[in-house]
């Protein structure tokens, strides 16, 4: 289970390791409105899920609508190694952002917590 507290422009995109993807489109308020602040949102995730954030800059683009992009954003997650790093070098290459913006991107690995 991941606990998750966002309002981002962007909603993060979950990877599993089957290469299923999904956006969590659950968030609070956005930053600086002073609205109360809710508790996190809990996601239910599969251990070896890849957490993935990624800025505006990364998957805009001037001539292609926002879904459209999301959309080419989740399949090429989806494909191959959910190694996060591999994952990355392939968003990279197959989403080349267009350099007018500024751009991040972030894979994590979620794995269990050892109860000992």
């Amino acid at each position: 289970m991941v606990g998750l507290q966002t309002a981002p422009l962007l909603p993060p995109l979950l990877r599993a390791p089957s290469g299923t993807t999904a956006y969590v489109t659950e968030h609070g308020p956005l930053i600086r409105l002073g609205l109360p602040h809710p508790p996190a949102h809990r996601v239910t995730a599969p251990p070896g899920t890849l957490l993935l954030l990624v800025t505006d800059g990364f998957i805009e683009r001037r001539h292609e609508d926002l879904q459209t992009s999301l959309e080419s954003l989740a399949e090429v997650a989806g494909e191959g190694s959910a190694d996060p790093e591999e994952t990355c070098a392939r968003l990279l290459d197959r989403l080349s952002p267009d350099g007018n913006d500024d751009v991040a991107l972030m894979a994590v690995r979620l794995n269990p917590i050892p109860t000992d």
